[in-house]
């Protein structure tokens, strides 16, 4: 146990002095200041990390109750193993890259267990690419296969062969020199907690490929939306992760799309949140896509491009985009365009939700209700609204009294403000 917990901590300790001697490094230049803050920031979350496997590995040797699996983000996991992984990878010529088959689907299951499995398997994976000759590359992908959600890493290495497929997740079994044999059983040992299972297998052309499948929540294909969502919708993978890790720095929630078609279709008139939009992608552009997006949603877009030039920002903002940004973009003016289309939306649909609200209520009244009501409305009184009617000012009370307690109203004000303009809606 003790060399299993050492070569679990082994990766976020490696990640921890990379970052910590890059800080050094770049310390005394001043324009380098954001990179030394970006490295201490990644140094803590490594840190609690390590901190987090310590507790999971003491939790995995000590009896007790099993906790509670919650629902994690796909996209924010692979957005955070892209951040630490990406770049060393890229400089071996390994290239890693996310691909999410089931946008908005919250698999069950411990984070950090999940993202220690992940680590594993990518490492496994870059090991195997080391002599592969030509382009490497290595795919981590998601999605709901039935009742589950299954994660899988693919490479285009050299395959494993057919004698050591069955010993795999063998403890101590391994094939290289200065390997423990403990990863890939962790790994196991890991997924069996969650309920979740993991195993191995070689695929044409890509091989081999490991899954780690986890339960999915209750509603699998139609996700709720009642929190705020930052859709990402470009072609880079780089720049979705990056992006996804500032939005998460202010607390938002993001969701990935290289496809800007398989976005459209998987986006539900419901979403609540905002999108930012690559302007040039392979296939559908960007203003085609915002073209589409106001004919199906009312979610605000923010622009991105790395050629900006009037004519296009001429046509984003007629096609109705909210904001404009060129890349490379600032942090801080990215958040601001990002936040207050968030915050717009969310104003504009909690004013749909009252306005919906008040409509039910209206429909409530009856014909000679709702005729009082616009009376009222309009400042008469009982007498005047009596004679209108060739009623009792006594039977006007009693309509009063009914059309302030079915429309839920408190007050004169109220009534008028939020019932004056319903009224000239027909009724039901």
């Amino acid at each position: 146990m003790a060399a299993g917990i050492a070569h679990e901590l082994n990766q976020p300790l490696t990640a921890i002095l990379a970052q910590v001697r890059a800080a050094e490094r770049l310390l005394d230049d001043e324009e380098e200041r954001p990179a030394v803050r970006q490295a201490l920031l990644a140094s803590a979350g490594q840190a609690r990390r390590a901190a987090d496997i310590i507790r999971r590995m003491r939790e995995l040797v000590t009896p007790s109750s099993p906790s509670s699996p919650a629902a994690v983000d796909p996209d924010t996991l692979a957005a955070s193993l892209l951040f630490l992984r990406q770049d060393e990878l890229a400089r071996r010529g390994i290239r890693l890259t996310w691909r999410n088959t089931s946008p908005g689907a919250r698999p069950l299951g411990d984070r950090v267990a999940l993202e220690q499995i992940l680590h594993n398997l990518v490492q496994n994976a870059a090991d195997a690419l080391a002599d592969a000759p030509g382009a490497r590359h290595i795919v981590l992908s998601g999605g709901v296969e039935g009742t589950e959600y299954q994660f899988s890493v693919s490479d285009n290495g050299p395959g494993i062969p057919d004698e050591v497929l069955p010993r795999l997740f063998e403890p101590f079994y391994t094939t290289r020199a200065h390997g423990m044999g403990l990863g890939l059983a962790l790994c196991e040992t890991l997924a069996g907690a969650m309920d979740g299972r993991i195993s191995a297998r070689n695929l044409d052309p890509w091989a081999p490929a490991s899954r780690c499948a986890c339960p999915s929540p209750e509603p699998m294909h139609e996700p709720s939306r009642t929190f705020p969502l930052v859709y990402l919708v470009d072609d880079d993978d780089a720049v979705r992760a990056g992006l996804a890790l500032l939005l998460r720095s202010v607390g938002l929630r993001s969701e990935g799309h290289g496809d800007p078609q398989a976005f459209l279709a998987a986006l539900s008139p419901q979403s609540i949140g905002c999108v930012v939009l690559d302007i040039r992608m392979p296939g559908i552009g960007g203003l085609e896509v915002l073209a589409r997006l106001a004919e199906m949603a009312d979610l605000p877009v923010v622009m991105l491009t790395g050629h900006a030039n009037v004519d296009l920002c001429r046509r984003a903002f007629k096609g109705g985009a909210m904001e404009f940004l060129q890349k490379p973009v600032d942090d801080d003016v990215f958040l601001d365009a990002v936040q207050a289309a968030v915050r717009s939306h969310v104003a504009s649909r909690e004013r749909q939700a009252l306005t919906q609200a008040a409509a039910e209520r209206l429909a409530r009244l009856s014909g000679r209700e709702r005729e009082v009501l616009a009376r009222i409305v309009q400042g008469m009184s009982n007498k005047e609204i009596a004679r209108a009617f060739a009623l009792s000012p006594r039977t006007v009370e009693t309509y009063r009294a009914n059309v302030f307690a079915k429309l839920e109203a408190d007050s004169l004000a109220q009534l008028i403000r939020q019932y004056a303009t319903l009224l000239d809606a027909p009724p039901p």
